[in-house]
């Protein structure tokens, strides 16, 4: 899901995988919907950088890693908020 933050900065927040969304996807050659035209223009660069991103939260937190990244109106990815996810199955005492 796309909106944005307090600052009034696009954001991409995490969506479960058994939500639908209606909008497009977002790829290299596509930016998401309700991108603003100053962005859409350099999209790819923008993806690269979201890229660059997940492949940096992998490798510090793991793959299973829920993160939120946002862009600023200049174009500039940065990480806005991991999520805190509890340990599904909490180890057993034997």
């Amino acid at each position: 899901m796309y909106g944005r933050n307090h600052f009034g900065r696009l954001v991409n927040y995490p969506t479960p995988s058994h939500v639908s969304l209606n909008s497009r996807p977002m790829s290299f050659t596509c930016p998401p919907a309700g991108c603003p035209p100053h962005l859409a223009l350099i999209w790819p660069l923008i993806w690269l950088q979201v890229l660059a991103l997940r492949l940096w939260v992998r490798t510090h937190y793991g793959r299973g890693q829920l993160f939120r990244w946002a862009v600023t109106p200049t174009g500039y990815v940065y990480l806005d908020a991991l999520a805190d996810i509890a340990d599904p199955a909490p180890a057993r005492d034997l």
